[in-house]
C-alpha cells in the first residue's frame, strides 16, 4: 500500500510539473502555431500516457488479487494444518490411554484399567487415524474383558457420581450396542459417599 501512494504522489507532481513546464512553454514562445504533426503528436502522447496508467492500475489490481488469493491460501492449509493437529492428538491419546489401560490390566488394577480404556475408546472415536474401528473394537474387547475380571472378583470398587457422569459422557457419543451393557455394570458400582 505504501508503494501505492508513493506512485501516486510522484504521479501527481510529475503531472503538476508538467503543467507549469506548458505554461512556461506558451509564455516565452507566443508565436507557436498548430499544425497537424504537432496534433498527431500530442493525441499519440495522450494515448501512451492513459495506456502506461491503465497498465499501473492493473499491476495494482492484479497483486491486491493475488495478496487476497494467497492469503485464502494459506488459510485454508492453517485450517487443514490444525483438523490434522486435532487427529493425531486424538489418536496419541486415545493410543497412550489404551496402553496405560493394557499396564493396568496386567497389573490386577482393574478399576483404573477400566478408566484408561474408557478414556481410549472416546479418544480413539474422535480421532481419524487409520483402520479407526478396529482400534475401537480392541478397545471395546479390552473393556468387557475388564468388566468380566472385575466381575469375578468378588468384591466391589467404588465409584464417585463425577466419574460417573464423566464415563457416561465419553461412552454415549459412540454408537455401539455394547454401551448399554457398559454403562449398566458402571452405574452398578457402589458409589462413594461425599
Amino acid at each position: 500500500m505504501k508503494k501505492d501512494t508513493w506512485s501516486l504522489g510522484l504521479s501527481i507532481i510529475a503531472v503538476i510539473i508538467s503543467t507549469l513546464s506548458l505554461c512556461a512553454a506558451f509564455y516565452r514562445t507566443p508565436a507557436l502555431g498548430i499544425d497537424y504533426q504537432g496534433i498527431i503528436v500530442g493525441i499519440l502522447s495522450l494515448l501512451i500516457t492513459i495506456l502506461i496508467g491503465w497498465q499501473i492500475y492493473n499491476v495494482i489490481c492484479i497483486d491486491s488479487k493475488i495478496k487476497s488469493s494467497l492469503k485464502k491460501a494459506i488459510d485454508d492449509q492453517y485450517k487443514i494444518i490444525d483438523k490434522r493437529t486435532e487427529a493425531a492428538k486424538e489418536e496419541a491419546v486415545g493410543t497412550s490411554l489404551f496402553n496405560v489401560g493394557q499396564a493396568m490390566f496386567y497389573s490386577k488394577f482393574y478399576d483404573l484399567a477400566l478408566d484408561n480404556y474408557i478414556k481410549a475408546v472416546n479418544a480413539i472415536y474422535n480421532s481419524e487415524m487409520d483402520n479407526k474401528e478396529a482400534h475401537v473394537e480392541k478397545c471395546f474387547e479390552k473393556i468387557m474383558l475388564t468388566i468380566e475380571k472385575i466381575k469375578i472378583q468378588s468384591y466391589r470398587y467404588t465409584l464417585d457420581e463425577n466419574s460417573l457422569t464423566s464415563y457416561i459422557n465419553l461412552l454415549l457419543p459412540i454408537k455401539d450396542e455394547r454401551i448399554i451393557d457398559i454403562i449398566g455394570f458402571i452405574k452398578g458400582f457402589k458409589r462413594k459417599i461425599d
